[in-house]
């Protein structure tokens, strides 16, 4: 499965990261700094109240044709920013599903979705221990620079949703660069940023092949966040 949007997951465990020698953070956003399925959840749900509307189904088939529209986008375009965005998602599902004016469709739903989300990761807030982790970073001035698979626009609005803008000093989103992670270029582009070599810095994420690979496949120290079942 090329996504991991229905894993059922129920917390973050955060490692006790040592920061001894480092001079710089690199870290990933979403299942890392907070749970992604609770606000993901809410705002699938939102969609699919919209979409009974116009084409009532079942929960369950909706999500389920949903994560295989995604699917076959990523075989089409392949690990490209592009494939991540709602938008054309929701626009594929609703030309699938005969939906009028499926363009109008998508617009919307995927305007429903994040306004659900940004308002469920306000009030469910960051992993208590992964804040505590930023904190200690500001305190030893470790520059902090996220990494992430989603575009720029998007990923800020979250960190100002968990209040996280004061910790997180750059942005790689992979709109930046034209690629996902694993690609090197997600990682060389951050070390950019912040001024540092690859021995400088630590990789934080919870994803073992995105995250963790392909950060050391550069020569980047890690650490993987768990996500408890």
């Amino acid at each position: 499965m090329k996504n991991d949007i229905l894993k059922p997951t129920k917390a973050i465990c955060f490692p006790e990261v040592n920061l001894d020698g480092v001079k710089g953070v690199l870290i990933d956003l979403d299942n890392t700094l907070y749970h992604y399925r609770p606000p993901h959840e809410k705002a699938m749900q939102a969609v699919h109240r919209f979409l009974c509307k116009v084409h009532p189904m079942p929960k369950a088939d909706f999500e389920q044709d949903f994560e295989r529209v995604w699917n076959s986008i990523y075989e089409e375009l392949g690990n490209v920013p592009i494939a991540h965005n709602r938008t054309l998602i929701f626009q594929r599902f609703a030309e699938e599903k005969g939906i009028e004016k499926p363009y109008e469709f998508g617009l919307k739903a995927n305007t429903i979705y994040f306004k659900k989300v940004f308002t469920w990761m306000r009030r469910l807030g960051p992993d208590k221990n992964a804040v505590l982790f930023l904190k200690e970073c500001k305190k030893r001035n470790l520059p902090v620079c996220l990494v992430t698979d989603l575009f720029a626009s998007i990923q800020t609005e979250k960190l100002k949703a968990l209040k996280l803008t004061n910790y997180v000093d750059f942005i790689v989103a992979n709109d930046e660069v034209g690629f996902d992670k694993p690609n090197a270029k997600m990682f060389t582009k951050a070390l950019e940023k912040i001024g540092m070599t690859e021995k400088d810095v630590i990789m934080i994420g919870d994803h073992p092949v995105k995250d963790i690979q392909g950060a050391q496949k550069i020569g980047i120290r890690t650490h993987q966040v768990e996500l408890l079942k």
